[in-house]
């Protein structure tokens, strides 16, 4: 078992480097990097500073309160149509915008969303309480129930909690890294807690100020869109 731990330890570290060093060779200044901030941080740091101006947790339990889950479904899908945030594919956005703009399915999300982000007692139970009620949701195009749907909003409104959790994207790291996060294709609190425990190591490897830092590093060493970098 020491010898077990000592391999996966070995090939951590040299994952890490490995991750670091093709960073460094896209953004050369790190995490610190002007491009990086322009390219992959900037943005999403707006998208969260907009998101607490649009939807900061007293105003959403304000309109819950009020009973205006209309208002409340259709702030979160103006903010994200107009947030240049691209983190769910097309089919998984025009399905929850569909569910938000639903009779049924406004008032659903208005106050699961909010559970989920604002809640109390451990997050897992409420990520898959949540996952739970998008089965309930009214959905045509594309099931709801998806990883990147369920940790899109807790990401951009807590980033110093949450992770978006992109399948192909954690996979491609999870074997480089040699990280058994307990995968399974429904969201649920063990995969989180997983991803979430790596993702909290990596933070502290990379000297990370937040989780859209992690997020922006996973994105530019496993994704397609920087696989054939530099660019032509």
């Amino acid at each position: 078992m020491a010898r077990r731990a000592t391999e996966l330890g070995s090939l951590r570290a040299a994952a890490l480097q490995a991750a670091r060093r093709r960073f460094r060779e896209i953004f050369p200044g790190g995490l610190r990097d002007a491009t990086y901030r322009a390219w992959e941080r900037d943005y999403k740091v707006d998208a969260h500073r907009r998101w607490r101006e649009v939807l900061g947790q007293g105003e959403w339990r304000r309109l819950l309160a009020a009973g205006a889950y209309d208002d409340v479904a259709r702030r979160i899908a103006t903010f994200y149509g107009r947030s240049h945030l691209n983190m769910l594919a097309l089919y998984e956005w025009m399905a929850l915008r569909e569910a938000l703009v639903d009779p049924t399915g406004a008032p659903l999300l208005a106050t699961g969303l909010y559970d989920l982000v604002h809640g109390r007692g451990p997050h897992g139970p409420r990520l898959e309480a949540f996952t739970a009620l998008l089965d309930r949701v009214p959905q045509r195009q594309s099931r709801l129930a998806k990883w990147p749907v369920v940790t899109l909003i807790p990401f951009v409104a807590r980033p110093d909690r949450h992770l978006i959790v992109k399948p192909r994207i954690i996979g491609r790291v999870a074997e480089r890294f040699g990280v058994d996060l307990r995968y399974r294709p429904r969201p649920n609190g063990e995969t989180y807690a997983a991803v979430m425990s790596f993702a909290s190591w990596l933070g502290n490897a990379l000297g990370a100020r937040d989780l859209i830092d992690v997020q922006s590093f996973l994105w530019v060493i496993a994704s397609d869109e920087y696989a054939d970098w530099p660019w032509e």
